[in-house]
C-alpha cells in the first residue's frame, strides 16, 4: 500500500503531508523528511541525508538502527583519522576537521561492517535470522556496548563465534552535536 500510495502521489504531482512515527514507513514514503521532537524541528532533509548524516543524537537513534561510539580522536594520518573509544575500540574516520585530542560521537549503521581477518575483534552474542539478513549483536573484546550489524543471510555466524568487524571510514558520521 505505501508504494502505491507514492505511485499515486508522483503520477498526480500532489504533495502528502503524512505523520507517522514509523522511521521504516516515513524513508520509504518521503520524498523530504521533517524529524520533530517536543514540537520542535530536530532536522529536514531527504531520507538519505537524513539517515546518512543526522545532525544529533536524537534524529539517529529516531531514523534506523545505529551504533554510537562515544570516542576521542587518537591521531590523523592523512586522509583518516584514527579514534579510540574509552574502552580501547579504535574506529577510523575521514580525518577532515579532526583534530587529535578531540572528543566526538561517531555513528555506524549495523549495515556498515563486514567481516574480515583483522579489525574490531568481538564474540558474537545474539544471532537473529530475519530472512534476507542475519541480524547479530557483537560484544567488543575491548568492552563498551554490544554492537549490532546485519549480515547477508548465509555468513555463517553463530552465537558464540568469534568475529573481526571491518568498517569503511567514509561509512562513519560524526554528530554536529549532542
Amino acid at each position: 500500500m505505501q508504494l502505491e500510495l507514492k505511485r499515486l502521489q508522483h503520477s498526480l504531482g500532489i504533495a502528502f503531508l503524512f505523520v507517522t512515527h514509523d522511521q521504516e514507513e516515513a524513508l520509504t514514503m518521503s520524498d523530504r523528511i521533517v524529524v520533530m521532537r517536543s514540537g520542535r524541528i530536530e532536522q529536514t532533509g531527504t531520507p538519505r541525508a537524513i539517515y546518512r548524516h543526522p545532525k544529533n543524537r536524537f534524529v539517529a537513534e529516531f531514523i534506523g538502527e545505529t551504533n554510537l561510539f562515544p570516542a576521542t580522536v587518537d591521531r590523523v594520518e592523512g586522509a583518516t583519522a584514527l579514534a579510540r573509544t574509552a574502552e580501547g575500540m579504535e574506529l577510523r574516520l575521514p580525518a577532515e576537521g579532526r583534530k587529535a585530542g578531540e572528543p566526538i560521537m561517531a555513528i555506524l549503521r549495523p549495515a556498515d561492517f563486514s567481516f574480515g581477518p583483522t579489525g574490531i575483534p568481538g564474540t558474537v552474542t545474539r544471532a537473529v535470522y530475519l530472512g534476507s539478513d542475519l541480524y547479530l549483536f557483537v560484544q567488543p573484546q575491548a568492552g563498551g556496548p554490544e554492537i549490532r550489524v546485519i549480515a547477508r543471510d548465509g555468513a555463517g555466524f553463530e552465537e558464540g563465534a568469534a568475529v573481526h568487524l571491518t568498517h569503511d571510514p567514509d561509512r562513519v558520521h560524526v554528530l554536529e552535536s549532542a
